[in-house]
């Protein structure tokens, strides 16, 4: 038996295997790898039949029906097609040179040598978000014998009888994420195997070689999760072992791994505190890093995702991470993102110090420590909370200037007596006394 196809340009072998050709009929259950979408301008699902028969001049005594999802696909399968009668037997088989048109009659029984190509479109028979599909043959005239079905999918993997699929199909997942696939099992009835094995194994590709197993669920599924730490495609399978003791291998799957250049981020907390004092800081940057650098601005670094760092002494630190990947890099500074303070150490300035009244001074605090409070006394009963307040004097005097600083470490008082002097327009000979 040759099947030629001028546009096959390597050999295959197909085994046709002819057993008990039943007139009473055969059912196809199919699984699909994930619902089905009907939206999908690529999607296809299409059937081929091989049929064995006794030629018959034009065909309309010998027949085979369809039934897809239970509606009546065709009742012409077979018939006078694609033979000569001068052949005695003849085999049909939906493909080569045949269209998936259904019939316009699915009720019709042959009509002529081409009134049915054995080659089917399911799509009219399937509703959006199926995942399973049912298909029932029958040779009620019993010169047909339906021996053979191929399906041809097209945007979703399936699985025909007693099986595995796997899913999805394809996807593309960014380095450093996980990936999730999902393995189906069902048996010749279409019911889901319960309890079996499942080996998933990565066949080429970047994790080539990493393999794992899962045992399925009541609804016959098992899944299998990994992270890709480097670019490329890798190649995934899924296998068991059916009810006759053979191992059964899935459609082959891909997961395609890519790298973008990361957007350095992060935040911390707290960002201010008395020494010593331990931050934690919290990597938030997108595109999916793997690598982390960390300068806390104390000479100290990490390279972990999200570390945490003790400052010992007081003062206002910077700092920078860099998030990297296979892309590339990206780094971000804060400046003076981290103040650490200790007990301040009060210390002032004023100018002018002495004029004559009314005098105005600008008060200026010089504190160490990072002090958050500030209350001064100008020594005319006057105050202020400011830290760098401005105050008139209108009456000569010399004044005592009193600055306290504090922060959650604990205070400090400078005090600075005769600071500021005063003086007063005066006649000659009259002088002013304090």
């Amino acid at each position: 038996m040759i099947f030629d196809d001028p546009n096959q340009k390597t050999d295959n072998t197909i085994v046709l295997l002819f057993g008990a050709q039943a007139t009473e009929g055969d059912t196809f259950n199919i699984k699909t790898s994930q619902p089905i979408d009907l939206t999908d301008p690529k999607l296809a699902i299409d059937m081929g039949l091989g049929i064995s028969y006794g030629y018959q001049e034009y065909g309309g005594d010998q027949y085979s029906l369809i039934d897809v999802n239970n509606k009546r696909l065709t009742t012409s399968a077979g018939g006078e097609d694609d033979g000569d009668h001068g052949n005695g037997a003849l085999l049909t088989v939906g493909g080569i040179g045949d269209s998936n048109n259904n019939p316009s009659d699915p009720n019709a029984t042959p009509t002529d040598p081409r009134s049915d190509d054995e080659l089917y479109n399911l799509l009219p028979f399937v509703s959006q978000g199926d995942t399973k599909i049912s298909v029932y043959t029958q040779n009620p005239s019993t010169d047909d014998n339906i021996f053979f079905g191929y399906f041809d999918f097209k945007s979703t993997g399936a699985v025909v009888g007693e099986g595995i699929v796997l899913s999805p199909l394809s996807a593309t997942t960014y380095v450093g994420a996980t990936h999730k696939l999902t393995a189906t099992v069902q048996d010749n009835s279409g019911n889901p195997v319960i309890g079996t094995t499942v080996t998933f194994e990565i066949t080429d590709g970047p994790n080539k070689g990493k393999s794992s197993t899962a045992t399925t669920d009541a609804n016959g599924t098992a899944t299998f999760s990994y992270t890709g730490k480097t670019a490329g495609t890798d190649t995934i399978v899924a296998s068991f072992i059916n009810s006759q003791e053979s191992k059964i291998t899935s459609n082959e799957v891909t997961n395609t791994w890519i790298s973008t250049l990361p957007v350095a981020s992060f935040s911390a907390k707290p960002t201010s505190g008395k020494a010593p004092i331990n931050v934690a800081f919290t990597d938030t940057s997108k595109g999916k890093p793997t690598k982390w650098k960390w300068t806390f601005g104390d000479g100290a670094t990490s390279t972990k995702q999200n570390p945490i760092h003790k400052y010992s002494k007081a003062g206002n630190y910077t700092v920078a991470l860099t998030a990297a990947n296979a892309a590339g890099s990206s780094t971000v500074t804060k400046k003076n993102y981290i103040i650490v303070f200790s007990k301040p150490a009060a210390s002032l300035s004023a100018s002018p110090t002495s004029g004559k009244a009314p005098l105005t001074v600008a008060f200026t605090d010089k504190s160490s420590g990072n002090p958050t409070k500030w209350k001064w006394s100008f020594g005319d009963g006057a105050t202020s909370r400011e830290r760098n307040p401005k105050h008139q004097y209108l009456q000569e005097g010399n004044y005592k200037i009193t600055l306290t600083v504090s922060n959650a470490a604990g205070s400090s008082t400078i005090t600075k007596t005769n600071f500021i002097k005063v003086t007063t327009n005066t006649r000659p000979g009259i002088y002013s006394q304090e």
